[in-house]
């Protein structure tokens, strides 16, 4: 297995992996803006919203956190 190039997690298909980050637009999050407006605010919601929505934006916001991963002893990989 090979590493995604943008955030380091091993895949397949690497190329195919690091293009997803470049995504300009991930239709199936919109159902969420509602719920993510209510639960954390406007602002902190419509953040939140963005950046699942446009996949891009998450990348580019986010890049200096792009390879930290949260480990949990014990669980699966």
């Amino acid at each position: 297995m090979k590493a995604c190039i943008v955030c380091g997690e091993k895949t397949d298909r690497p190329i195919a992996a690091a293009l997803r980050h470049f995504r300009l637009v991930d239709w199936g999050q919109w159902q969420y803006w509602p719920g993510n407006i209510r639960a954390f605010g406007f602002w902190t919601g419509l953040k939140s919203a963005i950046t699942l929505s446009f996949p891009i934006i998450n990348t580019l916001w986010n890049w200096k956190y792009r390879k930290s991963r949260l480990i949990i002893p014990g669980a699966e990989p």
